[in-house]
């Protein structure tokens, strides 16, 4: 017979080797499962670093697409401004058409006049009164500068740099116009003040006003040189007379030009 204290012994070893192989079955599990879930983490990680890339790569587009839409910005304010440009060139175009228009029907209503001029002063050379009279034409010519007061000074353009904006060649629709542009004096002199004579009207006008930079003409005494003179045309024709006035109270004339408003 076994003694019982062999016995108890060989049941303590049993429950120990009982407990060590459980527990080496939980570790063994617990390893397996720490194992796998190893597993799943770096297949997270490498599903994470695979968005990152995918983010990355979107915030990429992003920036490419704003670059992109700016430069179609400034490319619409572009295509924007050649519009605008074309517009004003069509419009500079019609003035220019409706000026020339203006300006053929002038030069061959003068031509007709100049031809039943011509041949009025053909008809009068050939009278007798003409021809009896001719003595007493030139003693008046020759006393007229007698008796011819002195006028007012007047400047020719060549004196002045400017330019008119629009032109004042044309056929005047309407009473209301502004004569606007820049002039400069050539001499150094400075300008004070603008006006127009119109017939027996006379319009005040601003003058010192800027000029553009890519036209207008400056000098150390009219720095600047931009000028606009608002009037009223009558119907029919008249005379138009540009003015300047310098430092000193002296007008001067710098140009004289025929102008029409169509009648109503």
């Amino acid at each position: 017979m076994i003694p019982d204290s062999e016995t108890g012994h060989e049941a303590i070893l049993r429950r120990e080797a009982e407990f060590r192989l459980k527990t080496l079955k939980q570790f063994i599990g617990l390893e397996a499962t720490l194992r796998t879930q190893g597993e799943k983490i770096d297949a997270l990680n490498n599903e994470l670093g695979e968005r990152n890339t995918y983010i990355h790569q979107l915030h990429e587009e992003r920036e490419r697409l704003l670059g992109y839409n700016k430069e179609l910005e400034k490319q619409s304010t572009y295509i924007h401004q050649l519009h605008q440009e074309r517009d004003r060139s069509r419009a500079q175009l019609a003035d220019q058409e409706q000026q020339l228009e203006f300006f053929a029907q002038r030069l061959q209503a003068e031509e007709e006049r100049l031809a039943q001029a011509q041949l009025r002063l053909r008809s009068i050379e050939g009278s007798v009164l003409w021809m009896l009279l001719r003595p007493l034409h030139a003693l008046e010519r020759w006393l007229t500068p007698l008796r011819r007061h002195p006028g007012p000074t007047l400047a020719p353009a060549a004196d002045f740099d400017y330019h008119l904006s629009p032109s004042l060649f044309r056929l005047f629709q309407g009473p209301a116009f502004t004569v606007q542009g820049w002039a400069c004096p050539r001499e150094e002199r400075r300008v004070t003040a603008v006006r127009i004579r119109l017939g027996t009207q006379i319009f005040n006008g601003t003058y010192g006003l800027p000029a553009p930079a890519e036209e207008g003409r400056t000098t150390p005494l009219n720095p600047a040189t931009g000028f606009q003179v608002p009037i009223e045309i009558p119907p029919g024709r008249s005379l138009l007379q540009l003015e300047f006035c310098f430092e000193d109270s002296e007008w001067r004339t710098l140009f004289a030009l025929p102008v029409r408003r169509q009648s109503p």
